[in-house]
C-alpha cells in the first residue's frame, strides 16, 4: 500500500497535501474544518498547476508552449490524484461515512496508481521527485 501511495504522490504537489494534513491534524473533532482543509488543498494545488503552466508558457519557445488542453488535463489528473490520496488517509472527509472507509480509499489508491503508472507517461504527465 505504501508503494502505491508513493506512486500516486508523485503526481501531487506536496504543498497541497501538506496543507490538508496540517489542517486535519489541528481540526480535531471539527469536520467542517477538515472539509475546508481539503477544499483549500485542492485550491492550492490548482493554483500551483496554473502558475507552473503560466511560467512554462513564458519561458518556452512558441511551438513548445503547453496549450489550454494540457492545463485542463493536468488539473484534472493531479486534483483527482490528491482527492484519491486523501481518501486513503484516516478520518478523511471523503470516505469516513462509508463502511470500510479507508479500505475503499486504499483500493482507490491502488487502482489510481496502477492507472497513472500506465497512462501518465503516455499523456506526458510523468513527474519525478
Amino acid at each position: 500500500m505504501l508503494d502505491a501511495l508513493a506512486s500516486l504522490a508523485r503526481y501531487i504537489p506536496a504543498e497541497g497535501l501538506a496543507l490538508y494534513i496540517a489542517v486535519a491534524a489541528f481540526a480535531g473533532d471539527t469536520p467542517w474544518l477538515v472539509v475546508g482543509g481539503l477544499i483549500f488543498a485542492v485550491a492550492l494545488t490548482s493554483l500551483i498547476i496554473v502558475l507552473t503552466w503560466v511560467d512554462a508558457r513564458a519561458v518556452l519557445a512558441r511551438d513548445e508552449r503547453p496549450d489550454i488542453g494540457r492545463l485542463l488535463l493536468t488539473l484534472l489528473v493531479i486534483v483527482a490524484a490528491l482527492v484519491i490520496y486523501v481518501s486513503a488517509l484516516a478520518d478523511n472527509p471523503i470516505t469516513s461515512g462509508l463502511p470500510g472507509g479507508t479500505t475503499a480509499g486504499g483500493v482507490a489508491v491502488l487502482v489510481a496508481a496502477a492507472f497513472l503508472s500506465i497512462v501518465g507517461p503516455r499523456l506526458g504527465l510523468e513527474r519525478t521527485r
